[in-house]
């Protein structure tokens, strides 16, 4: 990075960067899998979202974009708190569980 690199410069390089990874992970997803996951989703009574150590924050943000998305998306910051969600969930419902050390 140059000195002369105003923060604003800095800045559009930074979003212009993920905007690029962005459109280019578009590139791989498969569209079948994609339209799967998203009718698993709509027909789920709730959802539950799971995480802990360094994911909590990914899971957090997942279930905050999914209620936003109009899914009713649950998530505890606890992980006491998330086995006894997990209880209340029907066998047949989808959850997503992740865990960083």
């Amino acid at each position: 990075m140059a000195e002369a690199t105003s923060p604003g410069e800095l800045t559009d390089v930074i979003i212009a960067s993920h905007a690029e990874s962005l459109r280019a992970a578009r590139g791989t997803l498969d569209q079948n899998a994609v339209a799967r996951a998203i009718s698993t989703l709509r027909s789920a009574g709730r959802l539950l979202v799971t995480a802990s150590g360094t994911s909590l924050p990914v899971a957090t943000d997942a279930a905050y974009r999914l209620t936003m998305s109009g899914l009713t998306a649950q998530h505890s910051a606890d992980s006491y708190s998330s086995v006894l969600l997990a209880g209340l969930l029907a066998l047949d419902m989808p959850s997503s569980g992740s865990s960083h050390p």
